[in-house]
């Protein structure tokens, strides 16, 4: 895909949004992707594959948008022989008008929201929803943090955490699922030393029903655990793939690994 891009100051980011949203069929339409270029594969943001130069002044975040082009480079892919689309500087005009197309949001509830979901000492990265949907996430935030058994949930919750999981979530393609409670340790009690051998027995059915969640959201899925578990973990796996339950089958990632490794990169 081929995307057109403008930076935008911080401040106005939300207006961007707002405005372009309205034209989905006479215009490009809502942004596609707001921040951190790499994120979506440009790894020179300053040179594309147009030949232009690209200058983002301090304070600002590119904001991409899908670009016409896209059209044209399928038509010549395709090889048609007759199409009429545009060039970049030379638009292809029509009797549409742009007030014709516009789509306004009918309700306030409708309006977009703009969240950083990128920790403030990374690069900008923006996403969006609804008024509508932020509210239904902060409400269902609350009741999970319905806290009967006295765990003190609220107490490690960071403000507004939940939301920005959930976009992040949202845009990823490889999701790993982690569990293996550190029950299987040492424990020292006064004098003496307790060995704790029993395994979590809540954690892999909780992940393997996460990982069915996911793959009809069509994410790939793998399951992180110790290497301890790796048997245990394909066994269901198998059985889980046999009688249909999953889609596809899902890899094993052992904590090992992953502390050997800095190759693996889960979104």
């Amino acid at each position: 895909m081929t995307l057109t891009m403008r930076p935008i100051n911080k401040e106005q980011l939300l207006d961007a949004v707002a405005i372009t949203s309205c034209y989905p069929v006479s215009a490009h339409g809502a942004p596609i992707h707001i921040g951190d270029p790499s994120l979506i594969g440009i790894e020179d943001i300053h040179t594309d594959a147009m030949r232009s130069t690209a200058v983002i002044p301090e304070g600002t975040v590119p904001v991409f948008w899908a670009c016409g082009v896209t059209v044209r480079e399928a038509m010549k892919a395709l090889g048609a022989d007759l199409s009429f689309t545009h060039y970049p500087g030379s638009m292809f005009i029509t009797d549409v008008t742009t007030d014709s197309t516009k789509k306004e949001p009918t309700s306030d509830s409708e309006k977009p929201v703009v969240i950083q979901i990128s920790p403030s000492q990374r690069p900008y990265w923006g996403s969006v929803l609804s008024v509508e949907a932020q509210r239904k996430i902060q409400a269902l935030e609350e009741i999970i943090l319905d806290d009967p058994n006295s765990c003190n949930v609220r107490e490690i919750r960071e403000e507004g955490d939940y939301l920005k999981s959930l976009l992040v979530l949202s845009h990823s393609q490889y999701v790993g699922l982690i569990f293996g409670f550190p029950a299987n340790s040492l424990i020292q009690s006064g004098a003496s030393s307790l060995d704790f051998t029993s395994e979590e027995t809540d954690g892999p059915p909780g992940a393997f029903s996460l990982a069915q969640a996911l793959q009809t959201l069509s994410k790939k899925v793998a399951i992180i655990s110790e290497k301890r578990n790796e048997e245990l973990v394909k066994k269901c796996l198998d059985f889980l793939m046999s009688s249909g339950a999953l889609k596809s089958p899902l890899d094993f990632i052992s904590c090992e690994e992953i502390l050997q490794s800095e190759s693996l990169d889960f979104d």
